[in-house]
């Protein structure tokens, strides 16, 4: 607390007046009391109350009355259960993209041997010769092999990853060479990864994009970890296509933010009259689920606050959804950090909407907390994620830093989490409901590869 104005050095002041913080056991922040201020009873003060204390004591008293704006309840959404009881299967928007199940299945299989591929061809390039039998410890061997060590983590995935194939096998801290350098390897692991690229473009035509891409990422994977090449050019600027391409064309992408638009689109049925629905977008960037989220609102009943941690994406946004209609803010966001620290609202949007995104934070329940800090009573966090790992993503959006910054406990060896460890982390960040779309109904024992994720703020 801090001593109001005027008061004496060499004695009890009169008033003291503060700013309290209420927190959870877990360090959770539930709310603050901001000027609460008590007043010293002096001696003559209680001598004149001769008829008892009621005039010393003061009453709080609660009385009912309309919120603020940004207070202003989303009562109106359904609960995510509902959401997930409207909503169809990913399988169902992957064949509306011309994509069948056993074609995606097989075209994961195929990325994943093409990543083995390109993990060993890298390898091989930085000089690594296999000794069948000898056990290596991962960071001495990219040290003896001039890896940077910014790389370190991926460098490690590279050696998890040959233990698929059978090339290597875990052994506690380190790696045993199961397949030397000069021999015949495993039939699962292609032996030259550019031909199988150009077999796998053949066979899974809807991956092109996908392929090409990695192929270009893969190809340099020996060059970006002695630190030759740059990833973020190979990825965003290196030729055509370009990571955005991916998000925007392909259609495995495309199909999961049609399964974000069409979550959206169930939300949408019971918005009172007159009332206009507040949606924010966290990390938007290119703008590929934004495309497909704005046909889903209620037409020229919504205010829709578009965000990222650059404001480089904008001028392209804005040309782009300039002639929508759609009243689109664009304004700049980490969500790492407080976002009423950054000038956003407390409590204002009815909709918290990120796709790709929230897994490239460092900290979950952090990051949640701080989207739940800028929901309604009642609102709604939707979240399109990745719910398993792929050795290709591994290797190309690896190469950059940030896919290794997780440093929560819900991860633990992946940047990416599953449906159970994203519920634990929303309820512990406060969130009271949760549900995950996307899965098959009735349940398969397969996971999908990427879900929606619907969670309620708290109601009051």
């Amino acid at each position: 607390m801090r001593e109001s104005a005027g008061a004496s050095n060499d004695a009890a002041p009169e008033v003291l007046t503060g700013d309290l913080w209420l927190y959870t056991p877990e360090g959770l922040e539930l709310g603050a009391l901001n000027g609460y201020t008590v007043k010293r009873a002096t001696r003559a003060a209680l001598l004149s109350e001769t008829e008892g204390l009621q005039n010393l004591l003061y009453e709080v008293v609660w009385r009912d009355r309309p919120l603020a704006p940004s207070m202003l309840p989303a009562d109106f959404l359904p609960d995510p259960a509902t959401a997930a009881a409207r909503s169809a299967p990913y399988s169902t928007f992957l064949t509306a993209e011309g994509v069948k199940a056993e074609e995606r299945a097989a075209s994961y299989r195929d990325l994943e041997r093409l990543s083995w591929s390109y993990a060993l061809s890298a390898l091989d390039r930085l000089g690594w010769q296999r000794r069948a039998g000898e056990t290596v410890e991962p960071d001495a061997l990219r040290q003896r092999l001039q890896v940077v060590a910014e790389h370190g983590r991926l460098f490690r995935r590279i050696l998890e990853m040959l233990a698929e194939p059978g090339v290597t096998t875990e052994a506690g801290e380190g790696f045993m060479v199961a397949v030397g350098s000069g021999v015949p390897l495993p039939d699962e692991l292609p032996r030259d990864p550019e031909a199988f690229a150009n077999e796998m473009l053949v066979r899974h035509p809807h991956c092109s994009t996908e392929i090409e891409l990695f192929r270009r990422s893969g190809g340099a994977l020996a060059e970006v970890l002695l630190g030759k090449a740059d990833p973020l050019a190979l990825l965003f600027s290196g030729g055509e296509p370009s990571a955005a391409d991916m998000y925007r064309k392909a259609p495995v992408r495309r199909a999961a933010n049609r399964m974000l638009g069409a979550a959206i689109g169930a939300l949408m049925d019971g918005l009172p009259e007159g009332r206009r629905l507040r949606v924010l977008e966290v990390g938007a960037g290119v703008g590929s689920a934004t495309a497909t989220v704005l046909p889903e609102l209620p037409a020229e009943r919504f205010d829709y606050t578009y965000t990222d941690i650059s404001a480089g994406f904008f001028a392209a946004a804005e040309t782009r959804f300039g002639d929508s209609g759609a009243p689109i803010q664009y304004r700049v966001l980490d969500i790492e950090k407080d976002p009423v620290d950054q000038g956003f609202e407390p409590h204002a949007y009815d909709l918290v909407i990120a796709a790709n995104v929230l897994h490239a934070t460092r900290y979950l329940q952090e990051t949640l907390a701080h989207c739940r800090h800028v929901l309604a009573p009642s609102g709604l966090l939707v979240a399109l994620e990745n719910h398993r790992g792929e050795g290709w993503l591994d290797l190309a959006f690896g190469q950059l830093d940030g896919w290794w910054r997780f440093a929560d406990a819900y991860r633990t060896h992946h940047a990416l989490a599953g449906p159970e460890a994203w519920t634990q982390a929303l309820l512990d960040a406060g969130f009271e409901e949760v549900e995950i779309l996307g899965p098959e109904k009735p349940a398969s024992a397969e996971l999908p590869d990427r879900g929606v994720i619907v969670a309620r703020g708290r109601r009051k």
